[in-house]
């Protein structure tokens, strides 16, 4: 799995968000995104997804460009994770999480199917990962913002695709909770899948990714940790001093003095 950046260029409200960024996102990678509010995260995480067109420059997706792909075999591969979901109308926890196996289970002619066993037990599995067992009969209508987080969560895991995009994943999530998630995504990656993920805590992307993008007023920076992730980096990026402080072999960056 590759999907290749090429000179992208993202605009929104009349403003330039990203110019000409290159990048090739492979296999076995987990790329992180970070940026101010309003930065732009979640018009390129959707953009990445095919969820909108790039404003200038191409996506590709195993060398087709994104565009080209046919939108049923696109769900195969890919997964999308909003920032927040709004649920309209009663259905079970079960239910909900069901809705991933779509396209995996619908009929071409008639858009309906029925799910199979091979579905069942990929939501069962996705409710068993996320703790939703006992929530499994409950209607989504009554879940507190951290309990429908992880169905959303579930649901993307349910969809069971080589590449997954999510916007903000640890949002309304207990920080306990917030690191066994992380934790299942770095799982995911070593065995070959593909996560990409908006984040505001540049310590998550520290520890469990392996590249990063840097969506700056001024410029975007991307590529391996390494060469991305820095005091001076985070600095300009949020407008404000960062230390690095090193704990156990491991490397944590926190606000700095200001003024």
């Amino acid at each position: 799995m590759v999907l290749e950046l090429d000179r992208l260029s993202l605009i929104a409200r009349g403003a330039t968000l990203l110019s000409d960024l290159s990048a090739s996102v492979k296999a076995g990678e987990f790329w992180c995104i970070l940026g101010r509010n309003g930065a732009g995260k979640t018009t390129l995480i959707k953009t990445l997804a095919g969820l909108r067109e790039a404003d200038r420059g191409d996506i590709r997706l195993d060398g087709r460009r994104l565009a080209k792909w046919p939108l049923i075999a696109l769900a195969k591969r890919r997964a999308y994770l909003a920032q927040q979901v709004v649920d309209h109308f009663p259905a079970t926890v079960r239910d909900t999480v069901m809705t991933a196996r779509y396209p995996y289970h619908m009929h071409l002619a008639s858009g309906f199917g029925l799910e199979s066993q091979t579905d069942r037990d990929a939501v069962e599995r996705a409710l068993e990962q996320f703790d939703l067992g006992p929530l499994a009969q409950r209607d989504v209508l009554t879940l507190s913002g951290g309990e429908r987080r992880r169905v959303s969560l579930a649901t993307v895991f349910a969809q069971d695709t080589a590449l997954l995009f999510l916007d903000e994943p640890s949002a309304h999530l207990d920080l306990d909770i917030e690191q066994r998630v992380f934790a299942m995504l770095a799982s995911e990656v070593r065995s070959g899948k593909t996560v990409v993920a908006s984040v505001h805590d540049p310590n998550l992307a520290q520890r469990y990714a392996t590249h990063a993008i840097l969506l700056g007023a001024k410029n975007v920076r991307a590529g391996t940790l390494d060469e991305v992730l820095s005091t001076r980096n985070l600095a300009e990026l949020f407008s404000h001093p960062v230390e690095e402080l090193v704990l156990n072999g491991r490397r944590w960056f926190v606000p700095g003095p200001s003024g």
